[in-house]
């Protein structure tokens, strides 16, 4: 499981909807058997770091997703990210990511997706 892996998987995972981190660490589970669970998590923890300070990911925090959710202010974006891996606590504001609008295009293009109509 290199660095370079683990960036592809997250940006492909959160690439068209808000992922709760819980939905990353499963997606890591299935694309990385063979590691341990505090492995899997810590590429995954550096794997989002890195994304977001490029850019490319971008973290919110919320209910239900369905507009009430907030950009998390780049000083809470760390704490934000260690909290809550595993579980889904119901309805308690809750952590997820989405992939930023450039960085979606880019993928989708990098994908052979044609370009959005203007």
């Amino acid at each position: 499981m290199t660095p370079s892996q683990v960036t592809d998987l997250l940006e492909l995972e959160v690439l068209d909807d808000y992922y709760g981190l819980w939905e990353i660490l499963w997606a890591m589970q299935a694309e990385f058997p063979n590691h341990d669970e505090a492995v899997r998590r810590d590429a995954a923890q550096a794997g989002l770091a890195a994304l977001v300070r490029k850019g490319n990911i971008m973290v919110y925090r919320g209910l239900s997703f369905t507009g009430e959710e907030q950009l998390v202010p780049d000083p809470e974006i760390e704490s934000a990210l260690a909290d809550e891996w595993w579980a889904f606590r119901g309805a308690e504001w809750h952590t997820r990511v989405t992939l930023s609008e450039g960085r979606k295009r880019e993928v989708l293009y990098r994908a052979g997706a044609p370009p959005p109509a203007q």
